[in-house]
């Protein structure tokens, strides 16, 4: 499937987000049904370009919300009942956030079924770069490129700390989170630089994305309600769930 051509509304101002993984996860998602075009769909710190992605993909019952604007909604402390979405998706945004373990409790909990992130990976490539000065562990460019006014934490104009994580760490919150169940994920990988690196940056990725994409510097994880099954050492009665010896 093709990735758009996507611009904030600042024109050409800012790095167009073009994550590899995300496309690759939500097309997977849809063609094995796991998703569907008609869930009911809540982007959190949206953009343009998540409005132009999720319309290409067919989707029509979509709330974009982000902490800015004339109605802000801060992902921390969502607006919104439990299961109140069958998808909640966030792209490049948790890193932004000044607690994001609540952000993804949050998440969990108003979601019927799936949720969706993607984030910049952590490993022994991302740590040696960072060392490097090839990454950045304080976002510096983000808050730069909005002319020193946000851009940083929580979008402000204070550059935030890089939390990279692992998919196994994000894996682990949600084991955390729903303790009673089996946890079911899908994962995918990707080398992207979000427009970053001019011709050589689109070299390499596409080398990396060829040979060693579990090695990329950003992936999408689907955590999947769905798919849970009750833990073995616990069973159901009636309404509550007992230990199991």
């Amino acid at each position: 499937m093709p990735i758009p051509s996507t611009q904030d509304q600042a024109g050409a101002k800012y790095p167009v987000k073009l994550s590899r993984a995300t496309y690759g996860l939500l097309a997977r998602l849809l063609g094995s049904g796991k998703i569907i075009t008609e869930d009911r769909v809540l982007i959190i710190a949206s953009s343009e370009y998540e409005q132009a992605m999720f319309r290409d993909f067919g989707f029509a019952n979509t709330l974009h919300t982000n902490l800015s604007g004339d109605q802000p909604v801060d992902a921390c402390a969502l607006p919104y009942p439990d299961g109140a979405f069958d998808l909640i998706f966030i792209e490049a945004a948790l890193h932004h956030m000044h607690k994001p373990h609540l952000a993804i409790y949050e998440m969990a909990r108003v979601s019927r079924r799936s949720v969706v992130i993607c984030e910049t990976q952590d490993h022994w490539l991302m740590r040696w770069m960072m060392r490097a000065g090839i990454a950045e562990e304080y976002e510096l460019s983000a808050v730069r490129a909005h002319g020193g006014k946000e851009g940083g934490v929580n979008n402000t104009h204070i550059p935030n700390f890089v939390y990279r994580w692992a998919p196994g760490e994000l894996e682990k919150v949600f084991k955390c989170l729903a303790p009673a169940h089996t946890v079911a994920v899908d994962v995918e990988y990707a080398w992207d630089l979000y427009g970053h690196g001019g011709a050589i940056g689109k070299f390499l990725c596409a080398i990396g994305n060829k040979i060693l994409p579990r090695l990329g510097n950003c992936f999408a994880l689907h955590f999947d309600k769905s798919r849970a099954a009750l833990q073995p050492w616990l069973a159901q009665s009636g309404d509550a769930l007992v230990f199991r010896e």
